[in-house]
Formats: structure tokens, C-alpha cells, sequence
């Protein structure tokens, strides 16, 4: 990964925590291509199945420090509405350990717990790219042209 202006702007923030997201969801893409495998019971690929549930963990986990260190003290100041996108966002990521960390919990129904958090997660990262990482939110100036609300 690239080193990271002390003071970074808009487009560092959002090429940093578009790179978290992209590892989240290639580890998630190694989650769905072994749910079939370990659905099955074998122990082999449920074993590999928790393996790539430990990398997702991770994945989520660095992606959740990133938000912290660089996203949140951005969006805090980049509007009146930076403070109540901050507490979503880290209501979002709370949510995103939790899912994560359900699936991880499981022993019998390993696959199942890791397929049902699949869409969801993936729901969440688009959400946070939507609202929270697009243009027209994450900008360094405080003008915007052509705003047609708050």
C-alpha cells in the first residue's frame, strides 16, 4: 500500500479505504468459493472455511482502523452533517465485526453462518462507498456547485 500523507485529503482517504474494502471483499470471494466445499462437513475445507473466516476477520478489523485513523477526522469537518455520518459509520463497522465474528463463532453450521453474512457485509461496504466515500461527501473544499440539498 501506498505511504500516507501525514495530512491526507479527500482522494488519499478514499483511495486508502477503497483498498480496505477491496481486500474485504476478495477475502470474502475466498469465503463464497469455499462455503460450497465445506458444506459437506468435510474437515479439510472446514477448516479451510475458518481459516479464510480468520482472514475475513482481519480484513474487516484493518479496514475498521483505517475508517478510525484517516475517514472519521475527515468527514467530522467536511460539513454540518459529518458528525452524524461518523456515528453511522462506526455503528456500520460494529455491525460488520458482529457479523463477522457470528460466523466465525460456529462449529456445526460453519457454512451456513459464513454464507448468510456474505450479502449483507458486501450491502455495507456499498453503503459506506456511497455514503460516506463518494465525490460529492468526501471532498476537500466546502463548496459544492450545483447542491440540490442539505
Amino acid at each position: 500500500m501506498n505511504a500516507i500523507p501525514e495530512k491526507p485529503g479527500a482522494e488519499a482517504i478514499r483511495a486508502a479505504v477503497m483498498q480496505r474494502h477491496t481486500e474485504v471483499r476478495h477475502a470474502l470471494r475466498e469465503v463464497v468459493r469455499l462455503v460450497s466445499r465445506a458444506g459437506s462437513g468435510n474437515k479439510f475445507w472446514m477448516d479451510e472455511l475458518r481459516a479464510s473466516l480468520q482472514q475475513l476477520t482481519l480484513a474487516v478489523q484493518q479496514q475498521s482502523r483505517e475508517q478510525q485513523r484517516l475517514l472519521d477526522p475527515f468527514l467530522q469537518t467536511v460539513d454540518a452533517w459529518g458528525a452524524v455520518r461518523v456515528e453511522r459509520l462506526q455503528k456500520e463497522r460494529e455491525l460488520e465485526a458482529k457479523l463477522v465474528q457470528s460466523a466465525c463463532d460456529q462449529s456445526e453450521a460453519l457454512a451456513d453462518a459464513a454464507r448468510a453474512i456474505v450479502r449483507p457485509l458486501i450491502r455495507l461496504l456499498r453503503r459506506e462507498e456511497r455514503e460516506a466515500l463518494a465525490a460529492d461527501v468526501l471532498r476537500d473544499d466546502a463548496i459544492v456547485i450545483n447542491q440540490q440539498d442539505g
